[in-house]
């Protein structure tokens, strides 16, 4: 069972990679190539760990502060950022 918090977050997480692969789809038809900056700010989307790592909240019950806590927000940040750099090919 999921909670009403982890089912919001799973369908945010969702929408976020799906309107990040689209921004990577236009960059592509438009030649665009990003800065390092910009690139991790939407390759943390297109990853899909938001939407991996919501699934994995769907058993802990915990209350929507400590998703929304920013030292939490930023450990997962974090934490894809280090995916990201072990993915590169």
């Amino acid at each position: 069972y999921a909670s009403i918090g982890a089912r919001r977050r799973f369908i945010e997480a969702l929408d976020k990679f799906t309107a990040a692969v689209a921004g990577q789809a236009q960059d592509r038809a438009q030649n665009y190539i990003r800065n390092i900056d910009e690139y991790f700010l939407i390759r943390r989307d297109t990853l899909g760990a938001g939407p991996a790592f919501a699934v994995l909240e769907f058993g802990l019950n915990l209350p929507d502060e400590v998703f929304e806590d920013p030292v939490i927000r930023t450990l997962t940040n974090v934490c894809i950022d280090l995916i990201i750099l072990g993915n590169v090919q």
